[in-house]
């Protein structure tokens, strides 16, 4: 009694069931003629390997061809012909690969590579021959029928292994080129053919980046050769924190996903590893790598490349003079530092690149509004006269005003961000004021993504405890930091044009409201160009009792005061002195007296 392999099992192995790609089939191939070339070698120090992929679109098929080892009637029976049995079974070629260096390198693994052939063709041949055996010629008509023996015999060292493509398959004889430049990245010696147009030419190495960076070079044990760098996203905002990462075994493209590699936060990156035959374990169907103890080595030493990349771009940045750089390279910067000191990404950094962001935030932080506002000197004017007040781009309040119009009441209410105001008349009395804003950043790991919401006020908070500044909110500043103060000038101009006490003249900076209804009560905006036209025609309107009265209904039609603005007007419009009123004009001395004023204001606003 003994094991017997299914047809079952033998169609489970085939083409789709095990492959993601029917291509792979040239993988396959052309991997078993390295194994061949490479055990030639040990046996010949001196040999030089060929590999040829030749092609017929013509006639729909393609072969490989090596001068490799060759297999005799034992290897062939014993590791072609049986399912499941590794080349390195043989003890003929067990002898060879005990001599190798590296001998762990899987020569064969699995036995199966040969079984994707028939995911795409129809019938197989073989023509092989060994130093000091009969050559060996064989047609597999089917995966499911006996071997046919030919006399089509090579007559040097080597394999030649023919696929005859099934018409209107998965792959066609013209994809070939395509099929050998997606796996084969960095093996040598292999060359492409076409025997239809007669062009020959050899298979170059290809790598995802034309040009690396210096440092980008990978170097520790089971890497063969291998490049990780940062991507551009790191200094320019328009970008996202995509990664990049192809993963070959001795020469061959194994995965063109880093959803398995690095963390998932080991974000903005790309890189190509070309990992030594042996170093790490691979899947049965050579797309992956088994996640075991040397997988788990492996990614430690590539997230410590991870990490220096990061720590040499942190340190470039904190080496510049930021004074000049671009708003956007700054909002890039900014949005690194936040990410690392407020996700999961400070775990794949490490707290060292994590002490780095907190040193470089003063520099980036402060972004609000368009341009840069740095930390340091804000500092100092903090560290004056304390607190720090800032302003954050999600503080509102709701404001209700009421009014009359006769026999009937109105309420209006409305979203008002008053921090504009507050920010002004707190930097009048001497406080340093700032504006912080919340980001979302979107971050790709894999086939997912994550967006993350990060406050500058957060990180505003975390840098303010390290250096033992108060820090406040705006909206929170009490009423003694947030008075409204006024000149002399403008109080005498108040009085004469007969205002209520609590309207001030007063220029507010970044609004431009003529009136401004606030806690502390009304505020007539220099700052406005309205108002400013106003203050210079003043010394002739305070003089002429209707524009005087005119004036008040502007300043109360303003402030919602509907029903005085009424009542203004229709006092004027039936006064019977109306006539002689509107010829009135201020004396000589007096307008003189105003116009003093009224340019002591008007400077103000100047300085």
């Amino acid at each position: 009694m003994e094991f017997k392999t299914s047809n079952n099992l033998i169609d489970l192995l085939v083409g789709r069931n095990l492959y993601s790609n029917p291509n792979v089939a040239m993988r396959e191939l052309l991997q078993n003629a390295e194994d061949a070339c490479y055990l030639q070698s040990l046996a010949e120090p001196s040999f030089a390997p060929e590999i040829i992929v030749r092609y017929s679109p013509y006639e729909n098929w393609v072969e490989i061809e090596d001068n490799g080892l060759g297999m005799d009637h034992e290897i062939f029976e014993e590791s072609f012909a049986t399912i499941g049995a590794s080349k390195a079974t043989s003890p003929k070629l067990q002898a060879l690969i005990s001599m190798a260096a590296d001998g762990n390198r899987p020569i064969g693994q699995f036995g199966i590579g040969v079984l994707s052939c028939f995911g795409v063709a129809d019938s197989v041949e073989v023509r092989t021959r060994a130093v000091g055996t009969a050559p060996l010629s064989v047609a597999i008509p089917d995966r499911h029928r006996p071997f046919e023996e030919s006399q089509d015999h090579r007559d040097t060292r080597g394999t030649t292994l023919r696929l005859r493509l099934k018409s209107g398959g998965p792959m066609q004889a013209g994809q070939v080129p395509d099929a050998v430049a997606r796996y084969v990245r960095h093996a040598r010696y292999i060359w492409l053919e076409n025997v239809d147009s007669q062009s020959k030419s050899l298979v170059p190495e290809r790598w995802l980046v034309q040009a690396w960076e210096e440092s980008s070079e990978v170097k520790f044990e089971g890497v063969e050769k291998g490049h990780l760098q940062l991507s551009d996203a790191w200094d320019n905002i328009q970008n996202g924190f995509g990664v990049s990462l192809v993963l070959c075994n001795g020469g061959f493209l194994v995965s063109e996903t880093a959803a398995d590699v690095l963390p998932q936060m080991a974000i903005g990156f790309t890189g190509e590893i070309d990992i030594k035959p042996g170093a790490l374990s691979i899947l049965m169907n050579r797309e992956g790598f088994q996640h075991d103890e040397r997988w788990t080595t492996f990614v430690a030493g590539l997230t410590t490349h991870y990490r220096a990349r990061v720590a040499q771009k942190l340190d470039g940045w904190l080496s510049e003079d930021l004074s000049a750089a671009a708003i956007d390279r700054l909002r890039a910067m900014q949005r690194v530092a936040l990410l690392i000191l407020n996700t999961p990404m400070s775990d794949v950094v490490g707290p060292e690149n994590v002490e780095r962001a907190f040193r470089l935030a003063p520099d980036v932080l402060l972004l609000a509004g368009g341009h840069a506002q740095r930390f340091e000197p804000v500092a100092l004017a903090a560290r004056a006269k304390p607190p720090l007040y800032a302003h954050s781009s999600d503080d509102r309040q709701q404001q209700s005003r009421s009014f009359s119009d006769g026999a009937q009441n109105f309420t209006l209410t409305e979203s008002i961000s008053s921090s504009d105001l507050r920010m002004s008349l707190l930097r009048l009395n001497g406080f340093a004021v700032v504006r912080t804003e919340r980001h979302d950043y979107n971050v790709q790991f894999g086939s997912g993504s994550q967006t993350f919401q990060i406050h500058d006020f957060e990180i505003l908070t975390k840098l303010c405890g390290r250096t033992g500044i108060a820090l406040a909110r705006v909206l929170d500043a009490p009423r003694e930091h947030t008075l409204i103060g006024s000149s002399p000038d403008a109080e005498a101009v108040a009085d004469l044009m007969q205002l209520t006490s609590n309207l001030k003249i007063q220029s507010v900076e970044t609004m431009a409201d003529a009136i401004i209804a606030d806690f502390n009560g009304y505020i007539l905006n220099a700052n406005n160009a309205d108002v400013r036209r106003i203050l210079e025609i003043m010394p002739e309107a305070v003089g002429n009792p209707v524009r005087k009265a005119l004036l008040g209904v502007y300043f109360a039609l303003s402030t919602y005061e509907i029903r005085t603005a009424r009542q203004t007007i229709l006092d004027l419009i039936t006064d019977p002195q109306f006539e002689l009123k509107s010829r009135r004009t201020t004396g000589r001395y007096f307008r003189a007296f105003l116009q003093e004023r009224v340019d002591a204001i008007l400077a103000s606003r100047e300085r």
